[in-house]
């Protein structure tokens, strides 16, 4: 029956019209813009809780951020349904297959946003996520292993599977999954302070530079202590030094990137600009628990100013998404074609 099921999708597509070539460029790492989205309204729910910011808000944008997931994935089965090649390229790509560990993530996220309404709905999201997850940080370590390696193939997206590791934690904890959760987060932390160092040495040291439209992708290095952070402070309690010290090292990080000013806006607008809103999300959700274990003007200001700045990205960044989703095929630079050059200055 599923056959048959698959055997009729293509047909219904195509009396659907849509178009092949941009179901073709519907890849793994627009799945940035579901961790961004469900990312800044978990990032309101906390500042409910901790700083008295109105509820729905939260609630509104992690509604929002569900359906753009579940869109995503209907149309990631479509796409490997029609055109499964495009997809197992995008599997072999070197750069382009960290961006897988972005749907999973995505889905742990979620699995947080859906525990207070329902532990069955959050734990039926959590294990797939979570299996997943393992797959790809061990497809990632498999291939870095057998596969030949220079230091110009290193670079911030490295990080994703690795520290992506540390999501887990988030529902994980909450839902009883304690010992499984924690042994995630020390693998991640253990791939975190192995990892940066070299990618700090390619980034400050090596050549070829990084090419502007990759500089977003700078900020996986705020997102990675960041969530590190916020999942230690699930796992081991609020008042935990390590947990402090990790959020201080995303806001240095940030910092550090943001004085990059313009160049990192050089290149033209795309959907890599997403690469933005998860870490800000990440780190402005950090200062925020910090704000409540470090009650004081200092951290209340740092939590403030991370949620204003963190919301007003996402939200610019969701602006101009929609302009380039409802403009013509040829000028939608959200929908770039895919090929190789593109997919090594995703690195």
């Amino acid at each position: 029956m599923s056959a048959g099921i698959s055997a009729r999708i293509p047909k219904l597509v195509q009396s659907a019209k849509i178009p092949l070539v941009r179901l073709s460029q519907l890849r793994m790492d627009l799945f940035t813009s579901t961790m961004g989205t469900v990312g800044i309204g978990l990032t309101w729910r906390a500042a409910s809780e901790v700083i008295g910011a109105p509820v729905a808000i939260g609630e509104l944008i992690l509604l929002a951020g569900g359906i753009l997931y579940l869109v995503l994935l209907a149309l990631q089965f479509l796409r490997f349904i029609m055109i499964r090649q495009s997809v197992i390229e995008e599997w072999r790509s070197p750069p382009a297959f960290m961006f897988f560990s972005a749907a999973t993530i995505s889905g742990l996220l979620l699995a947080l946003a859906a525990l207070p309404y329902s532990a069955v709905l959050a734990n039926c999201i959590w294990w797939p996520a979570t299996i997943a997850q393992l797959v790809l940080l061990f497809a990632a370590m498999r291939r870095w292993i057998i596969r030949p390696h220079n230091i110009a193939d290193l670079g911030p997206t490295w990080l994703i599977p690795m520290v992506g590791n540390a999501s887990p934690a988030f529902a994980g904890i909450a839902l009883g999954h304690v010992d499984l959760s924690r042994a995630l987060l020390m693998s991640a932390i253990l791939c975190w302070l192995v990892f940066q160092p070299l990618i700090l040495f390619r980034v400050v040291f090596a050549e070829p530079k990084l090419p502007p439209v990759a500089l977003p992708s700078l900020n996986i290095m705020v997102s990675a202590p960041a969530v590190i952070a916020i999942a230690s402070w699930m796992t081991f309690g609020k008042g935990n030094f390590f947990s402090e010290f990790m959020t201080y090292c995303a806001l240095f990080f940030a910092i550090s990137i943001a004085t990059l000013g313009r160049r990192l806006v050089e290149a033209p607008f795309s959907r890599r600009w997403w690469g933005f809103t998860f870490p800000m999300a990440a780190l402005s959700s950090a200062l925020i628990r910090l704000s409540d274990v470090r009650p004081g003007a200092f951290t209340m200001s740092l939590a403030v100013a991370g949620l204003t700045i963190a919301t007003i990205v996402v939200a610019g960044i969701a602006t101009r998404s929609l302009r380039y989703l409802t403009a013509p095929l040829a000028s939608a630079a959200a929908l770039e074609p895919h090929n190789k050059e593109q997919d090594d200055a995703t690195i």
